[in-house]
């Protein structure tokens, strides 16, 4: 497949962010098109792997039917070399030129089949938007005039002024628009806080969605933080929001930054699930000795694997060194990090560039949740193999030593990082996700009731 505080009420609060959400306003965010192709770096056919014969290009896996690239007769097989003007030798970069693009909009596709090169013009059909049952979705969007980021606002059907949540997710590549109706855990989770009574907000980083910014892979961590607090101003605007009742979701990594969004935002309370309060590249050790655990990798291998695994982090994100930098002088680390995926796209190291992972590294996490002044629950699942139980502990830890009882932690049994149901940690790597565990949304709509019920009194 996350976010400091003070209590201030309505205007107050709300004048010093005018000016940015109405910056935000001044143009409206367009809807991304859809090509309707399976795409990859490389390609497998009859038990075989490879890449094109230059070694360059996107590799259509599958054409969608009834799609723009049907109507345009692409076909399974084709290699994309060119989007429009611009080369794509591999997928990160070809994904990142198509962002130029929108529902409506002309594009010209340079592909190789059987050999010989050919130019198709397709036109981008617009994505599908969420449908849900029961409920509404508002499409609108939070940040800069230049940095305008995609929200989404779930809320109850009832007339009259709900409590929110601002959700911050992950800081993957990954979209938070759930346009296809298929069973994502996310899905669940939106489902099942806005049927418990509350507003439910989303917003898409830069460089995804609909959001503006041609990659991911250009965003900082500052601009993650400006985003969400730009997403928390737009959410106490909305007539149906309670400003004095909001609160932050933040989802594993996501924590990472969610008590640097909710400092002096007053906010009533800051719920984390999964989350990182130590630096990153420990968590990332951890889990991959648990997955080395559950492989049943004999013991020696593991001591080496995670030696190798350490090093390698510490030359990227210590010592800063560029990955050609690294392999130059520990050829034998190349030859690691192939073997176990963790660098992925010849560049991201655990599916994020270098730049941000340096960033992430700077933040000093547990002394950012020393300065929340707010409730904190922080909530691991006891059968997460990604996240360690020892980070949310370290968050309650951080906020009781500055303020007294204000921090709860919960350890959840039979609950995987996906907020899934496993039995155990080992089931949820060998299985996979499986069903939502709704005790998941229970658990924090408790406790944020429990929170607007100690202020009311």
């Amino acid at each position: 497949m996350r976010s400091n505080h003070l209590q201030i009420i309505g205007c107050c609060l709300l004048v010093p962010q005018l000016a940015w959400l109405n910056k935000a306003a001044a143009e409206e965010l367009r809807h991304r098109g859809l090509i309707g192709v399976t795409l990859r770096d490389e390609y497998a056919k009859n038990g075989e792997r490879g890449r094109s014969a230059g070694g360059s290009g996107i590799h259509v896996v599958a054409v969608m039917p009834n799609s723009a690239a049907a109507a345009a007769n692409l076909q399974a097989d084709d290699i994309i070399i060119k989007i429009g003007p611009d080369p794509t030798p591999n997928l990160a970069v070809g994904l990142k030129w198509l962002r130029k693009y929108f529902a409506g909009d002309e594009v010209e596709l340079t592909i190789v089949r059987a050999g010989k090169e050919k130019t198709f013009t397709v036109t981008l059909r617009a994505r599908p938007k969420e449908k849900w049952d029961g409920f509404e979705v508002i499409y609108d969007q939070a940040g800069t005039t230049d940095q305008r980021v995609r929200t989404l606002v779930t809320r109850p059907p009832a007339p009259g002024k709900y409590p929110a949540i601002l959700f911050i997710q992950s800081l993957s590549p990954a979209s938070i628009e759930l346009a296809f109706p298929m069973p994502y855990p996310l899905r669940s989770v939106v489902d099942g806080f806005t049927k418990e009574g509350f507003v439910f907000m989303r917003a898409d980083r830069l460089g995804t969605g609909d959001s503006d910014g041609l990659s991911v892979r250009d965003t900082t961590v500052k601009m993650d933080i400006a985003t969400f607090r730009s997403a928390l101003a737009k959410l106490r605007t909305y007539e149906f929001v309670d400003p004095r009742k909001v609160f932050i979701l933040a989802f594993s990594s996501g924590g990472a930054i969610a008590p640097i969004v909710a400092r002096k935002h007053g906010v009533k309370g800051v719920i984390t699930f999964g989350t990182m309060a130590r630096p990153w590249i420990v968590q990332a050790v951890e889990m991959m000795r648990r997955r080395w655990t559950f492989e049943l990798l004999p013991e020696d291998e593991m001591v080496a694997n995670t030696r190798a695994l350490k090093n390698f982090l510490r030359q990227c994100f210590v010592k800063n060194k560029s990955l050609p930098e690294v392999f130059a002088e520990h050829p034998d680390l190349a030859e690691f990090v192939r073997k176990f995926n963790v660098v992925s796209d010849d560049r991201d190291v655990f599916g994020m560039s270098l730049s941000f992972g340096r960033q992430l590294m700077d933040l000093r996490i547990e002394n950012e949740w020393a300065k929340v002044d707010a409730p904190v629950l922080a909530i691991w699942g006891k059968s997460d193999f990604i996240a360690s139980r020892k980070d949310s502990q370290l968050v309650i830890e951080a906020v009781n030593r500055s303020h007294s009882g204000n921090g709860t932690f919960v350890a959840l049994p039979g609950t995987c990082h996906s907020c899934c149901k496993a039995e155990d940690q080992e089931e949820s790597f060998l299985a996979g996700a499986g069903d939502f565990n709704p005790v998941v949304v229970k658990t924090v709509a408790d406790w944020i009731r429990q929170q607007i019920k100690n202020d009311d009194s």
